[in-house]
């Protein structure tokens, strides 16, 4: 029996994509097919609850059906089977990922790298994806970021580690970023904690967020700037893999919850493998409640700064 590993899965990889050639990809043009490269497929395929019976080559039709999200029958032949073949694959693989995201997206980890007497730990905002008009037609689908109808996940992240720490969803993308907030997170901060957030948080409690104008320097405020910018560089990776990208197509839209958890543990997973976009320390500390808006810095303030 082969012995799975790394140049296994670069073998298979690279003949599934490239069917005429026995070379091996490069790492970037692997990305390109699959999303990862061999290392993290290696890895995925060791530390998931592996489905029976199933062979490396089911984890790289999930990989690519996730990455591509070509028309069903267009990733049947990419993958060399029948179409029921793939989904049935795709399908238990997709469910053996989105278990492996809870191994390695927890909430604890809001205190990893952290110093001890800091309040503010996470930053946190709504990120929409597109989905396909469902019928009957809900204006509740409407998503005012994507113009279009669109599902909506709560993504939160560590300030000091860069970590996935909490993802909660789905939900109709017409809701309220507020009210999805207070229907779980905001209780789970804990007494005098708060989080980052951008200037649609602006409603919530004040002794809970705090919002891009809160802050009494401009050192803070490029701090906080960088947090914002790494929260939606997290988003752009969730949507490097085209089924979040793209119009999803499936009129079961239950079938998009496990998807994005799988993706979501994918990015995460890569990230305590130190691909963050950037290691934030901030050094500016505020106690809850002390900001006065007549110290607020505005966009003009910074500009003229």
């Amino acid at each position: 029996m082969k012995v799975v590993d790394a140049n296994l899965f670069a073998s298979i990889a690279s003949q599934l994509a490239y069917k005429n050639t026995s070379s091996v990809l490069d790492q970037r043009t692997m990305v390109a097919f699959y999303g990862v490269g061999t290392t993290t497929m290696n890895d995925l395929w060791h530390k998931c609850e592996r489905p029976a019976k199933t062979k490396p080559e089911h984890l790289c039709w999930t990989l690519m059906y996730f990455k591509l999200y070509n028309p069903d029958d267009v990733m049947a032949v990419l993958c060399g089977c029948v179409k029921n073949t793939l989904m049935k694959w795709v399908g238990k693989w997709t469910d053996a990922l989105a278990n492996f995201s809870q191994k390695v997206i927890l909430w604890e980890n809001r205190f990893r790298n952290a110093p001890d007497d800091v309040w503010c730990l996470v930053t946190v905002d709504g990120t929409d994806f597109k989905i396909r008009e469902p019928s009957p037609f809900h204006k509740g689908w409407k998503s005012p970021k994507l113009e279009g109808s669109g599902i909506k996940y709560e993504v939160a992240l560590s300030i000091y580690s860069g970590d996935i720490v909490w993802i909660y969803g789905p939900h109709k993308a017409s809701k309220n970023d507020v009210a999805v907030f207070n229907e779980k997170l905001k209780d789970m901060l804990g007494e005098g904690y708060m989080v980052e957030t951008d200037k649609g948080y602006r409603f919530v409690s004040v002794d809970k967020r705090r919002t891009p104008q809160d802050c009494e320097s401009f050192a803070e405020w490029v701090e906080k700037s960088d947090c914002r910018a790494r929260q939606e560089h997290v988003n752009h990776r969730f949507k490097v893999f085209g089924i979040l990208k793209q119009e999803f197509r499936k009129h079961d839209l239950t079938a998009h919850g496990p998807i994005f958890r799988a993706i979501a543990g994918i990015v995460q997973y890569e990230i305590s493998r130190g691909r963050v976009m950037m290691q934030i320390q901030p050094e500016t500390k505020k106690t809850p409640g002390q900001y006065s808006t007549s110290n607020y810095y505005t966009k003009k303030d910074i500009v003229d700064i």
